[in-house]
């Protein structure tokens, strides 16, 4: 019993430790580490297979064992067959039938302990199930009101919210409508109004963060303010910070000290009663970052995974992001591969760009979006922050410091600290000057 659930726990570390390292193949092969990777899937693989071979040992050792109590059995009941048949005490017939029941009752018991060996390990698939169900939510994350199981985690209440406008021109470079889609249950009247808002108000408040408790601190006391409908710019050496940022203000990693506020709301519920809650302040932003996320599905569900919006929008956002070529209803089928290996770099963030439109959230961040792409992509992409995104927050990590002098501000990182803030054309000057050579 105990070997069949070390060898169901042992199983998919090894397989899930090689699906890895299968996607970060190039990565891995770039920087030489082809060894530890290997080592420790040989490792995971040896615990594996010492499992299952303990696993066999017991069942065969089992199984002799049952058949040499069947052995016995046969034994002494042909001896006391041999007797009674001598004294006439039982019929031929009746020596048969006892020896069919002891057979028979040997492979039921070993079919039985089989049988209940197979349905421990599946249950432990149902533990495993439990245990994620039953597992902590993010700090102030709810569970969906439709949600099947009781679990004792709150829940979002059943009252509907108006969220999200979509563009609904069909002319490439036309304005984002303002029609709405009705999407379910969110916690607050308050979440309701910042969702339909275009564009809000983002506050550090004496933000403190590290990834792990033995790591440097990224942000010590950081405080800045972010303007609603201010487009900010922010650069600085690699490690100062930027991605950081944008990571604890989407609420990836949870916060040491410190609060995040989007108009003057604390951007999680610190309890049930207040706050915002998580899956509607991720509804705040559109990210558009240096590698963009395709996921195994259609390209339609690539870009609209919630189905709010019409066919027709969606292909009036395709014409507007310069993907003419897509736009169709049969191009819409088309079945991306996992990670997009079947579409182009460049192709790739124009799919996320029109996937922002079509999520037309408050704030928009981009996070190297134009690092590595044709110049066509970069162009449409720069003109997104003046033309489809005009009026929303707007957030832009940038190395090349060309895209940012559109920006109404510059923030300028250096190791976790905000050493610069102001126009673009001084704050870029100074950086220039100091870090360029560094980057």
């Amino acid at each position: 019993k105990m070997n069949r659930r070390e060898l169901s726990a042992s199983r998919s570390p090894s397989i899930a430790h090689f699906s890895e390292t299968a996607q970060g193949a190039s990565t891995i092969r770039s920087f030489t580490r082809e060894g530890p990777f290997a080592e420790r899937f040989n490792e995971l693989d040896r615990y594996y297979l010492g499992r299952r071979w303990r696993t066999v040992r017991s069942v065969v050792l089992f199984s002799w064992q049952n058949n040499i109590l069947t052995s016995l059995l046969f034994l002494a009941a042909g001896i006391e067959a041999w007797y009674l048949l001598q004294t006439q005490r039982v019929s031929v017939g009746s020596v048969g039938v006892a020896f069919s029941f002891i057979t028979l009752s040997g492979n039921t018991v070993l079919t039985f302990f089989e049988w209940l060996a197979q349905v421990e390990e599946a249950l432990i698939g149902v533990e495993r199930l439990n245990g994620l169900l039953m597992a902590p939510l993010e700090p102030g994350a709810q569970l969906p009101s439709t949600a099947a199981f009781s679990t004792g985690h709150p829940r979002r209440s059943t009252s509907t919210a108006q969220v999200g406008g979509f563009p609904s021109s069909a002319a490439r470079g036309g304005s984002v409508g303002t029609s709405t889609a009705q999407v379910g249950a969110f916690g607050t009247s308050t979440d309701a109004i910042l969702l339909n808002r275009p564009h809000v108000q983002i506050e550090f408040d004496r933000v403190c963060f590290r990834y792990d408790q033995e790591l440097p601190w990224v942000f010590q006391d950081f405080n800045l303010r972010i303007g609603a409908g201010e487009k900010v710019g922010v650069v600085g050496r690699t490690g100062s910070g930027k991605s950081s940022l944008t990571q604890i203000l989407l609420r990836l990693y949870p916060l040491q000290s410190g609060r995040i506020l989007i108009d003057g709301v604390p951007a999680v519920a610190p309890s049930e009663s207040s706050g915002i809650d998580l899956m509607t302040y991720r509804r705040l932003f559109s990210f558009i970052s240096q590698d963009p996320v395709l996921f195994r599905s259609s390209l339609r569900d690539n870009l609209d995974f919630e189905r709010l919006h019409e066919d027709s929008s969606i292909l009036a956002v395709m014409q507007m992001v310069g993907l003419e070529e897509w736009s169709s209803p049969e191009a819409l089928q088309l079945q991306i591969e996992e990670r997009g290996r079947n579409v182009s770099y460049g192709e790739k963030q124009l799919i996320c760009l029109a996937r922002a439109l079509l999520r037309n959230s408050p704030v928009v961040i981009m996070d190297e979006a134009t690092s590595a792409v044709d110049p066509q992509s970069e162009e449409i992409l720069v003109r997104a922050t003046h033309q489809f995104f005009s009026g929303k927050t707007q957030i832009i990590i940038a190395h090349r410091l060309s895209t940012l002098e559109s920006c109404d501000r510059i923030l300028w990182l250096r190791q976790g600290r905000l050493v610069g803030d102001g126009p673009p054309r001084e704050i870029l000057s100074r950086f220039s000057k100091s870090d360029l050579s560094l980057i």
